[in-house]
Formats: C-alpha cells, structure tokens, sequence
C-alpha cells in the first residue's frame, strides 16, 4: 500500500501535518521529498483553480431536457 501525506520536520522527528490511518507499530518504508516553495505555489495555484471551477459549475443551472426529447424514436430519427 502506498500512501502520500504531507508532513513536517520538527528538528527531532517527521510530524505527520494530517491524521494517518496506519496501526501503531507498523513498520513502514519512509521516502522523504522535501516540498519547495515553487512546489507549493504551483499545488496550491491548480487547488484554486480547481475550487474556482467548482464554484462557478455549481453556480449554473442544471439543463433540463423534456421526456419526449428521451423517447427512443426521438433519438433514433430516420
């Protein structure tokens, strides 16, 4: 199982920023990345787009489409 987290180093330990669902005591592989600001900027940049693009799909209607536009003979016309 491979799980990313974000975490910190607190000059004695690595401090996970997040709750991890890992029992105690389970030994693990630890690779360790260090994020730097460019890193950072991009991720949070492509988070704000993201929840901009959200805001503004949630913020259009819903089109909607009459039952008979659904009727097999509508959609398969000659």
């Amino acid at each position: 199982m491979t799980v990313t987290i974000r975490a910190h180093f607190d000059g004695k330990v690595i401090v996970p920023d997040e709750a991890v669902a890992v029992p105690r005591d389970t030994p693990l592989t630890v690779r360790v990345e260090t994020a730097n600001a460019a890193t950072s900027v991009a991720a949070d940049g492509r988070q704000a787009a993201y929840d901009a693009f959200l805001a503004r799909a949630k913020a259009r209607p819903v089109p909607r489409l009459p039952d008979d536009a659904l009727r097999r003979d509508s959609i398969y016309e000659d």
